[in-house]
């Protein structure tokens, strides 16, 4: 957006990029996430190091689904020497966990947590973190019992979901499919694993985030019907799915899943018709 007023004069570069960062907090809240990037990136071209653009950069990316994008800017926000404040913390702490980098997560939201304790989603990505690590999965639980006390609504416990009935679930989540993915996979098997295998998320470009919900296995066709050449199997993991907050959500998270997966074997995007 050109800022110049065209008179003969021009905004100040300090008047311009509050201008800027008016509109970037004014699109996030309207939950336009894509036009807050783009005001911010257009201010950070001129001011690379502006802390605040930085931050609300992260947090946008973040709600985007690009951790990579938002961990460079909560790590550059850092860089230039302000004092970490918790919400940084906990941003850099999500960045952090979806790239797979599990011990900068757990140092990042246990800063979080002990500059505000109130702080329920630190307190969250905390568990998640602690909850991967090597022998760390009892300390996860006092992480995930304080995020459940502070906000119950956003961080439930697991649902309880017993062996014999998560074939059923499958089946309840099969009859929310077209019946072009219920073809699709009939007769695959469907591999129930807790959570996933880091080095498999981590060999990706970009890295799978840890909480995926369910992973197909093979490798698509180049040269035949991918509708024909089907995955090999399916695997759902069980530990990120019943952290759904109701079984009917976990339904339909087992239904996106399925839906999620066949299409990316297919090469169909999200809102292209099957």
């Amino acid at each position: 957006m050109d800022d110049e007023v065209r008179i003969g004069w021009q905004i100040a570069p300090e008047i311009r990029a509050a201008m800027r960062l008016d509109r970037a907090r004014t699109a996030m809240h309207r939950g336009e996430f894509g036009a807050a990037v783009m005001e911010l990136e257009e201010l950070l071209d001129e001011e690379p190091d502006n802390p605040e653009a930085l931050f609300l950069l992260g947090e946008a990316l973040i709600e985007l689904g690009d951790f990579e994008g938002a961990l460079q800017a909560y790590e550059h926000h850092l860089e230039m020497g302000a004092d970490p404040n918790p919400r940084t913390l906990t941003g850099l702490a999500i960045a952090r966990f979806n790239t797979c980098d599990l011990s900068g997560a757990a140092v990042a939201a246990r800063e979080a947590v002990r500059l505000a304790p109130e702080a329920a989603e630190a307190h969250y990505y905390l568990g998640l973190a602690l909850e991967r690590l090597p022998n760390r999965g009892g300390s996860a639980v006092g992480s995930f019992a304080a995020a459940n006390q502070l906000d119950p609504t956003a961080f439930p416990f697991p649902l309880q979901v017993g062996v014999q009935e998560w074939q059923g679930l499958i089946q309840d989540a099969m009859v929310l499919l077209p019946r072009s993915l219920q073809d699709f996979w009939a007769d695959i098997p469907i591999l129930l694993e807790n959570l996933p295998n880091l080095d498999e998320l981590r060999s990706a470009d970009p890295p799978i985030t840890p909480t995926v919900t369910g992973l197909y296995q093979g490798v698509p066709p180049l040269d035949a019907d991918p509708w024909l050449v089907r995955p090999q199997a399916l695997r759902l993991y069980t530990g990120n799915l019943v952290r759904s907050p109701t079984t009917e959500d976990l339904v339909e998270a087992i239904a996106r899943t399925l839906e999620h997966e066949a299409r990316d074997w297919i090469g169909l995007g999200e809102d292209e018709p099957l």
